[in-house]
């Protein structure tokens, strides 16, 4: 009777499942029209394209006690290799666990900024493409939110591979949406053709909305059927790398950088550097030891404001003048215009403590 219980449980348990699995995984969850992807920010083109870097470095980290499904890296690796033009390879590399005193009771943006490294000192020779994936239970770090896996943008080189949504079922869809995710990284789906600018509208793609899983093979412990780019992702990944078209994305380290009229942005998770200097090269890694540091400081804030971000910048010398405030007020305003709306808002109050300065010393 006890075994005949057990077994009774265990196929309930998997109905239930079963019942749930098409709503779960990926990171349209449920299938609807998706936000379209911006197109301001074209980081596909840097992994797609052979020059000007010639390799990929993808950095993993996990937190302690989570991990990716057995075979997930080395799918994403073949994924890679597959669709990256890239001469000198795609490197893979497990960096660092993450115990529960650094990761509890903080948002994955800010474990992920807190423990990014950027590539190695063998590989920074400016000619190497980053991506950062951050492996997480957002059940386990507390008031993190689930969001399911997903790219957020504006730093979309970064896969957030949260299990909570997929926990029962890591093992069996987990390498499907870890692909998934790395699809969105590659700037799929973005065609309105055959999509939805975020999702394509082919089902059995994987880059569609759902990644759903067999009732019976959840049952038995099997792994969902391995999805691949239909023909015409496929075709959209070969159209771009055919136009070569030039980018104003660029790496600096881990640095996500966008290069705009007269300034710079250099991004990471939850950080924002911007710059009126001109050169988009700068020492990465004392700015990453600083960005740190910055996070640290302002965790709170950022704890209680899940959506805002840290924004330092290296603005050229003004000097004290009246005059020379007034022409960096003028350079702010231009910056204030910038497609992503958070710069907008940090600039504004740049721009509002600036104008502050202005009334109170006019000469």
């Amino acid at each position: 009777m006890r075994d005949f219980k057990k077994v009774f449980l265990r196929v309930l348990f998997f109905v239930v499942v079963g019942a749930m699995v098409f709503s779960l995984g990926g990171c349209g969850g449920a299938f609807k029209k998706s936000k379209p992807m911006p197109s301001y920010c074209r980081t596909e083109l840097t992994f797609l394209l052979p020059q000007p870097y010639s390799r990929v470095y993808v950095e993993i980290d996990r937190i302690e006690g989570v991990d990716l499904p057995e075979g997930a890296l080395e799918d994403l690796e073949i994924f890679l290799n597959k669709y990256c033009l890239k001469p000198d390879g795609i490197e893979l590399v497990r960096d660092d666990v993450i115990p529960e005193s650094e990761y509890k009771g903080r948002s994955a943006g800010i474990v992920a900024n807190l423990f990014i490294d950027g590539p190695s000192c063998r590989v920074d020779d400016g000619k190497t493409a980053y991506m950062y994936i951050l492996v997480y239970d957002s059940k386990k770090m507390g008031r993190q939110r689930c969001l399911k896996a997903h790219v957020s943008f504006p730093y979309s080189c970064m896969i957030y591979y949260d299990i909570n949504s997929f926990r029962l079922l890591k093992n069996h869809i987990g390498r499907n949406v870890l692909l998934h995710e790395a699809s969105h990284v590659l700037g799929l789906c973005k065609n309105t053709e055959h999509g939805d600018g975020a999702h394509c509208f082919k089902k059995g793609c994987l880059i569609y909305p759902t990644v759903s899983a067999k009732f019976f093979k959840v049952l038995f412990g099997k792994p969902a059927k391995k999805l691949e780019l239909c023909d015409d992702c496929q075709r959209d990944i070969a159209m771009l790398q055919a136009e070569n078209r030039a980018c104003k994305m660029s790496f600096n380290g881990p640095f996500l950088v966008r290069q705009e009229d007269g300034y710079w942005i250099a991004c990471l998770p939850v950080c924002d550097l911007i710059s009126i200097s001109g050169a988009d090269r700068f020492d990465w890694r004392q700015m990453l030891a600083k960005m740190k540091q910055t996070v640290k400081n302002n965790e709170d804030f950022l704890r209680e404001n899940p959506n805002a971000k840290c924004c330092e910048f290296t603005l050229n010398e003004t000097g004290e003048s009246a005059e020379e405030k007034k022409k960096m007020l003028l350079k702010l305003k231009c910056i204030s215009k910038d497609p992503a709306p958070i710069v907008g808002k940090y600039v504004e109050d740049a721009i509002r403590e600036l104008e502050a300065e202005l009334v109170e010393k006019p000469q």
